[in-house]
């Protein structure tokens, strides 16, 4: 009988949310620490980038975060 759980034999996932901080875009370390802030205005997006910012953005590796981050600046 295997007795590991899940979540000690998933491989860890880094998670970040992306979304609007204070009128940028800032970065959350899961959801609620702030690791960065990208010096740009959310208000200068268009619309559908708002919305998702409103909503934030779940990303779960380094490279995806990169990847929106170079979308963005």
């Amino acid at each position: 009988m295997d007795t590991t759980s899940d979540s000690e034999t998933a491989p860890s996932q880094e998670e970040y949310t992306v979304k609007s901080h204070e009128g940028k875009i800032g970065i959350f370390y899961k959801e609620d620490t702030l690791i960065r802030i990208i010096d740009v205005y959310v208000k200068t997006l268009p619309k559908a980038d708002q919305t998702l910012l409103e909503k934030g953005l779940l990303v779960t590796n380094e490279a995806e975060l990169r990847s929106i981050i170079e979308d963005y600046t």
